[in-house]
Order: structure tokens, then sequence, then C-alpha cells
């Protein structure tokens, strides 16, 4: 099905062969249609078993209906590289190439050297190149150095967990406190520990609120509805958009307090 002249299977392909689907991006052709908007959702910590389009859903325990439509309506990838970790998977996702190729087979950690690099040429740049406003809501994890931020790399806007920590990191103020391994007041801990930050192009990182268990717990809901307001402001703005989820692992019960539609749009989902 080729819905506005792009089909599923090119964007998708395009995420694994960036300069293929550039090109077709490039045309004249692409240019003068009306693009097609783009919802790419990364779910953490779902296995291949584990969606009922697969084998899984019912089977295991956990129906996924949402999940199971999508695959019908769309694309079913069935052969791909498995990355071996939360970094190497969203630098193969981000860049269309081994991770590896990019400095980042190993997982990204606040002060270590494993951080996207300036000349790295990201899904977000390929869409900002052909005139989409792009936004990624959640984990980043591919290093929180300037020039390794979503923002410095195609993404209008950005918010989410810091870029060089994954979920986790919301216990780790509730971990110090426990072990003593900190002398520190519980406001100073949370002040210095993990973060929610957000950026805009050409801007800075900025904290919004320490990252807790609590926050952890309802992360999910936040992205859906920061991501619901871009779809609308880029809807009145006639603009076509592209939004990078990529989420915690709540997704069954994110799925069903939510019911989306994207006019005009394309969906594909992947698990890490």
């Amino acid at each position: 099905m080729k819905p506005f002249g792009i089909s599923r299977r090119a964007l998708a392909l395009g995420l694994a062969s960036l300069p293929t689907l550039s090109d077709f991006l490039a045309t004249p052709a692409f240019a003068q249609q009306q693009k097609p908007n783009v919802v790419f959702i990364l779910a953490d910590n779902v296995g291949y078993g584990d969606l009922g389009s697969y084998g899984g859903g019912e089977l295991r325990g956990a129906p996924t209906p949402r999940l199971d439509q999508l695959a019908r309506e769309g694309l079913r990838l069935t052969q791909y590289l498995v990355e071996p970790a939360c970094t190497p998977s969203r630098a193969a996702l981000m860049t269309g190439q081994y991770s590896i190729r990019n400095g980042l087979s190993l997982i990204a950690i606040e002060g270590s050297p494993y951080t996207l690099s300036a000349r790295a040429f990201t899904m977000g740049e390929l869409f900002k190149g052909a005139g989409y406003a792009t936004a990624i809501f959640g984990k980043w994890h591919l290093g929180s150095a300037p020039q390794s931020l979503p923002t410095a790399h195609g993404f209008d806007e950005f918010y989410g967990i810091s870029p060089d920590i994954s979920w986790d990191a919301a216990t780790y103020v509730d971990t110090m406190e426990l072990t003593h391994s900190i002398p520190a007041p519980n406001d100073v801990l949370l002040a210095r520990g993990p973060q929610i930050v957000q950026a805009t192009a050409g801007g800075p990182l900025r904290t919004v609120k320490p990252f807790t268990p609590e926050v952890r717990a309802n992360i999910d809901y936040e992205l859906v509805d920061k991501s619901i307001d871009f779809m609308r402001r880029q809807k009145s703005a006639g603009k076509a958009f592209l939004i990078y989820l990529p989420s915690q692992w709540a997704m069954r019960r994110t799925c069903h307090r939510y019911s989306l539609r994207v006019n005009r749009g394309s969906a594909i989902t992947a698990t890490n």
C-alpha cells in the first residue's frame, strides 16, 4: 500500500539505508506531494516473542491488540540485526549503520567517551532536510555532549530523561539513601541526581524536574501527551512531522489509555 506516494516499506527500509531514503525524499516528485507524517515508536525491553503479531500476546498472558493492528495494516519485519543493548540499538536505528561504526557498541554513561559524533548523520537530520518538523520524546541514550544531543542532530524538540542515562536511573537517589553511599540530604541528592530535561534546536539542555520512581511511573503518559501536543501544533501549522517516541516498558498500559489517529501517517514500531 502506498499512501501519498511513499510506501511503509520504503520508510522502514530507509532506516537501514539512509542514503536510499534520502535520495527518495530529495526527488522533485516527493517534494510536490503532501508528505506523510511518521511516528517511530521504540519500545524498551520488549522481546520479539512478546507481541501477538509475532506469536506472543495472549499466549504470553499479555494481549497486544493495538500493536497487532499496526502490524496487520503496516509492515512486519522478520529479518534484522540485533544489537546487544540500549545505546548500540539506538545508534543503529538513528544512523542506519552498525553501532561500532560510530563508536557506540557499548552503553553510554555519564562521563564515558561513548557519545554520538558530530559527524554522524541521523534520521532526524534526514527528515529535517526534507522539510519535516521533528521531535523526540523519551530516551535518547547516545550521550549528553553538546554535539551528541538530539537537537544537534536534526530534532527540533527533545523532552525526556537525560541523554546519557537509562530508565533505571530513577532509583539512584533512593539507593544512595538506602546505602548511605553519599552523605547529603534528600533535596541535594535530588538536585544532583538524574533529571527530566528538555531542549530545542540551537539551545542548551534545561532541567525540568528530578527523575524519581514516582515520575517514572507516569513517564509514558507524559511522553504520549507531549507527542499528541506536537502533532496538533504541526497539523495547525500545516507541516509534516516526524516523532521519535523511544518509550519505557509500559507500552500495553499506555496504548490502552490512548487511542491515536495520525492523519496521513505511517507508523513504524520497533523493540529493544
